[in-house]
């Protein structure tokens, strides 16, 4: 009892080095949380002024014997947690199937939560060898597709398997698409690296293009960052340490903010590409920007 105390004592000083504090949640995780008043403590402890290793540490702790109460009671502070933090949640609910369908129970009554889930993780959720999970993932994820977006999908699908021309793909790309994504050597890489992805189909793509908030990574969700001084910036967080908060903004400059200095840092539920593309490429124009894609 002596160890678990002086713990404790260690996880909730900010004063105690970083790694001496994890280590000490990783030791509260596996001996579990007694009291009320200490699962206040570890629920102040993902507040976002925390350094982030203990941020993720007080969430293990939390889940880690499988509290559903814990996993709703995190899952309601959503929009308050950067993209580590929700990354680590979503996962930690992932090793026990009670806290995967609270997850999915709580992400079919908001669209943040859902949106949240990005594209690979949602194909574990759909495919899963448990039954009750993959059934309910499909009746959650698969129900919610906004009308105005499903309309828009409906109307593009014979677009991916239409002849498109590469060079005039090419000069849509630029005209539409550089401003935040690079490739060929054009662009500007606030968004993902084209390049890189592993799926490149173009049904993916056109996905992606058409319904930007349907399985965001946790990189590219807007979020608004307010600080003591009274400054607001708005923009994706590309970077946290246990001391500071990166974000960069659609023009893509970089602002590093301490988190001692941080007010809050709120998400928009939103992807930082924008809905509507539609507008601006057309069903004869969309073959050629997929293709040059490819």
């Amino acid at each position: 009892k002596e160890l678990l105390d002086l713990a404790w004592q260690i996880a909730t000083n900010p004063g105690r080095k970083l790694e001496r504090r994890t280590a000490s949640l990783e030791l509260i995780g596996l001996t579990g949380v007694e009291t009320a008043k200490r699962k206040s403590a570890l629920f102040g402890l993902l507040s976002i002024n925390q350094p982030t290793g203990v941020q993720l540490g007080s969430c293990k702790a939390l889940l880690a014997k499988g509290d559903e109460s814990n996993a709703r009671e995190i899952l309601k502070d959503w929009n308050k947690y950067g993209p580590a933090l929700r990354q680590t949640v979503i996962d930690e609910t992932f090793r026990r199937k009670n806290l995967t369908m609270t997850l999915l129970r709580m992400a079919g009554k908001s669209d943040e939560l859902r949106s949240s889930i990005d594209l690979p993780r949602r194909q574990l959720l759909l495919t899963h060898d448990d039954e009750e999970i993959s059934d309910l993932a499909k009746e959650i994820l698969g129900a919610h597709a906004r009308s105005d977006r499903a309309e828009v999908l409906r109307r593009y699908a014979p677009t991916v398997n239409q002849i498109g021309d590469k060079l005039k793909g090419k000069a849509l790309f630029l005209a539409h698409c550089s401003s935040c994504h690079r490739l060929d050597g054009a662009g500007k890489a606030l968004g993902p690296d084209l390049a890189a992805l592993g799926n490149r189909a173009p049904q993916t793509y056109l996905n992606g293009i058409l319904d930007p908030n349907q399985g965001v990574s946790g990189n590219w969700i807007q979020f608004i960052a307010k600080t003591k001084d009274d400054l607001t910036i708005v923009g994706s967080v590309t970077e946290e340490t246990s001391a500071s908060v990166t974000m960069v903004g659609i023009t893509g400059e970089r602002t590093r903010i301490a988190r001692k200095d941080l007010l809050s840092l709120v998400s928009t539920g939103r992807s930082f590409m924008p809905e509507g593309l539609e507008s601006v490429i057309s069903l004869r124009q969309m073959p050629d920007l997929l293709a040059y894609l490819q």
